[in-house]
C-alpha cells in the first residue's frame, strides 16, 4: 500500500479496521480533503507486527501516538496496522491517512 490512502472520514473516537502495510520505516501523513497537511511522520512498522497509531492531541498540536498491539500478528513479513483519532475536537473534516516508503 505505498502512497496510498489509508483512512477518510476518520471521527473523534473512531478507529479503523487492520490493514497491511509492509514492513519499515513509512511516512504518516494526515491532511484534510483539500490536500492541507496536518502532520507528518515517520514510523517504524516491524515485520508481523501489530500497530495502532492513534491521531492525538498535545500542547503543540496533532501528533501521532504508536501502540504495539498484541493479538494475531500477519504472516509473510508484513505488518498491520490500524488508525485511531482520539483528538478531541477535530472537527468534521475528514482526516486523510496516507503512507508511503521511506528510503534509507
Amino acid at each position: 500500500m505505498d502512497n496510498s490512502r489509508f483512512a477518510s472520514g476518520l471521527g473523534y473516537a473512531s478507529v479503523t479496521s487492520y490493514g497491511r502495510v509492509r514492513a519499515g520505516y513509512r511516512t504518516v501523513t494526515v491532511s484534510n480533503t483539500n490536500g492541507r497537511v496536518y502532520l507528518r511522520r515517520s514510523l517504524p512498522f516491524q515485520t508481523n507486527g501489530l500497530t495502532t497509531v492513534a491521531v492525538i492531541n498535545t500542547a503543540g498540536g496533532l501528533n501521532l501516538l504508536q501502540i504495539a498491539d498484541s493479538c494475531c500478528a500477519p504472516p509473510n513479513g508484513w505488518s498491520s496496522l490500524r488508525v485511531g483519532n482520539l483528538a478531541y475536537n477535530t472537527g468534521p473534516p475528514p482526516l486523510l491517512i496516507t503512507e508511503n516508503h521511506v528510503t534509507n
